[in-house]
């Protein structure tokens, strides 16, 4: 009862007294009845997007952009967005990547450097034979 009287308090405070209704008795929040929260839906990244989901008949679009944005950004981080090139990713069928081409040819430090930072994208396996994506760097596809 006291909880009940608590909310009816913040709730008439919080209102301004010319837009106050009478409270109705069986209109309360009654904290008893409340269940346990349903904990959140786990982001997409962590399990739409796991290389051990199911094959699926295609690349998945959405995955393909989140890990590829990833390494963009952990590139910029560590190779330096000092250069602009085209980075070409040809990922097999397991969802790894099966190589990576850099147009125009940069730096041997910083293609080295390109090449193992988006070597490590990976996607739920697909049952196509391969797929290929073309990546501005440093920015957007």
């Amino acid at each position: 009862m006291a909880a009940r009287l608590l909310v009816l308090a913040s709730i008439a405070l919080s209102c301004r007294q010319e837009d106050a209704a009478p409270i109705r008795a069986d209109r309360v929040f009654d904290s008893s009845r409340v269940e346990e929260p349903i904990a959140p839906a786990p982001a997409p990244s962590s399990t739409r997007c796991s290389a051990t989901g199911p094959t699926t008949p295609d690349i998945d679009k959405m995955c393909l952009k989140a890990t590829i944005s990833s390494a963009d950004a952990v590139a910029q981080a560590s190779c330096g967005a000092t250069v602009t090139t085209k980075v070409t990713l040809t990922f097999a069928p397991a969802g790894t990547v099966a190589a990576v081409a850099l147009d125009p040819p940069v730096a041997p430090a910083v293609a080295s450097c390109l090449r193992a930072t988006f070597e490590k994208c990976r996607v739920p396996p697909f049952a196509a034979s391969s797929a290929w994506v073309r990546w501005r760097y440093p920015g957007k596809p």
